[in-house]
């Protein structure tokens, strides 16, 4: 009946018709500029292939490896007695993200080009983050900052809805869990999982998208 259960589990996001392609620049030497220079060109051609519906790219896939959590400090809020410091998983990703996984935006808005290095540092937050915080409040427009970067305060421009992440909370209650713009953190970010919706078998997609790697 467990097994069932989780069979029945709505993940919040849709897994079909997605290839993922993993790789990271910096391995060869790239410095951040060159890393957002190589991502934005790649998805920029990746999109126009035929059969392609969109791509973008992130840090950390569905029930793959996380490797980004932090701690939200948001000014005006305690835990609760016996509570340690609340925990989010991060990941840093690309425009057309919650298109490519199919996870609605409930309020706000997307990451853009406009959301570069050289931009105020923004965040969109999902539905736990936003009600931990800021209970029957609206999130977006509030800022917060995270524990290992105090300098650049994150203003949240969208609230996406909760999805299941990790395997051990495949069942059990959401996690707070922060997207950040990868162009704002390509130094401590360039490991990236280029994500591909297609509309065929997304295995045939493999050699092309590998040859547009070998071109860049």
């Amino acid at each position: 009946r467990s097994l069932g259960h989780v069979q029945q589990t709505n993940l919040g996001f849709e897994p079909a018709q997605v290839v993922d392609l993993t790789m990271d620049p910096a391995e060869v030497g790239y410095h951040p500029q060159q890393t957002r220079d190589f991502y934005h060109e790649l998805l920029a051609r990746i999109r126009s292939m035929p059969g392609v519906v969109s791509a973008t790219s992130a840090s950390s896939v569905p029930f793959g490896y996380y490797g980004s959590s932090d701690s939200p400090l948001v000014e005006g809020y305690q835990p609760a007695r016996g509570q340690g410091a609340p925990i989010a998983l991060l990941n840093y990703i690309s425009t057309e993200y919650f298109d490519t996984l199919r996870i609605p935006l409930l309020r706000g808005r997307e990451f853009t080009d406009a959301d570069s290095e050289t931009a105020p540092y923004v965040a969109i937050v999902n539905e736990t983050f936003a009600k931990r915080f800021w209970p029957n409040q609206d999130a977006v427009g509030r800022e917060f900052k995270l524990a290992g970067d105090i300098k650049h305060p994150l203003k949240i421009v969208g609230v996406a809805r909760d999805a299941r992440y990790q395997f051990f909370t495949i069942a059990g209650a959401g996690q707070p869990y922060v997207y950040l713009p990868f162009a704002q953190h390509a130094d401590i970010a360039s490991l990236q999982t280029v994500q591909v919706r297609t509309t065929g078998n997304p295995a045939n997609m493999i050699p092309t998208l590998e040859q547009a790697v070998s071109t860049l």
